[in-house]
């Protein structure tokens, strides 16, 4: 343990860093006395903390330490509010309402959080109306940007993956051997629509964009024109 700390202690010091926090299941919340070691050496120089577990509430008084010094931000990853889409993909993880609950409870305590729309999964969650439904809830709780990210198939993760649909989902196993037949990623164009979902999407002005999409240009301010008469409609009877 000392080792490893001497090591992040190391490197933390070289540069910035996106602390990414993937303690989704029983399994993975036996490490959370690491997690808090690691947290305390990040105070150091931190930028971003990613979960997908509201139990990062627990670790607010060290999140404000790391916003005292540095500027800081917390994500959640919400993938859906469909109970029956949840349960089939991400069972024995936090029921997405308690994550939207955690969004809100640390923007209230001056902790920058937003939300990662992950995975989007195509047949499974990438419905529009699923996703404006959570979109409208994440505006109510105060997130303050939002991303989404298609699913990726890397490592051992692809034949799990392919046996629960084989499973659950033998309908869409013509459709991901398609979209997955050439390695861990999605074909460019079905990434760039599935983030398309959320940024396409009517928000709320506090949203902000993260993803997929570039940095525009910032346009150069332009003179007011005066406003041309409207013409008139005229009757039709």
């Amino acid at each position: 343990m000392a080792m490893h700390c001497e090591t992040a202690d190391e490197i933390i010091g070289k540069r910035a860093w996106i602390v990414q926090s993937c303690l989704r299941t029983d399994m993975m919340q036996t490490l959370t006395e690491l997690n808090d070691q690691c947290l305390e050496l990040m105070t150091l120089q931190a930028r971003t903390r990613t979960t997908g577990l509201p139990l990062l509430l627990r670790d607010l008084p060290l999140m404000r330490q790391l916003a005292a010094r540095t500027e800081f931000t917390a994500a959640l990853s919400i993938p859906t509010l469909e109970e029956k889409a949840w349960r089939a993909t991400e069972p024995h993880t936090p029921h997405p309402r308690k994550r939207i609950e955690a969004v809100a409870e640390l923007n209230r305590a001056g902790i920058q959080t937003g939300v990662l729309v992950a995975p989007l999964m195509p047949g499974i969650n990438d419905s529009p109306a699923q996703v404006e439904k959570l979109l409208a809830e994440l505006g109510e709780a105060g997130a303050r940007n939002v991303g989404g990210i298609g699913l990726h198939l890397r490592g051992e993760v692809r034949g799990i993956w392919f046996d629960w649909l084989s499973q659950y989902r033998p309908d869409l196993v013509p459709l991901y051997e398609e979209l997955f037949e050439k390695g861990a990623y999605m074909p460019a164009a079905e990434r760039k629509r599935l983030a398309g979902l959320v940024r396409g999407l009517e928000r709320p002005a506090r949203f902000r964009s993260t993803g997929d999409s570039k940095p525009q240009k910032a346009e150069r301010p332009r003179r007011p024109r005066r406003p041309k008469p409207r013409a008139r409609q005229e009757a039709l009877f």
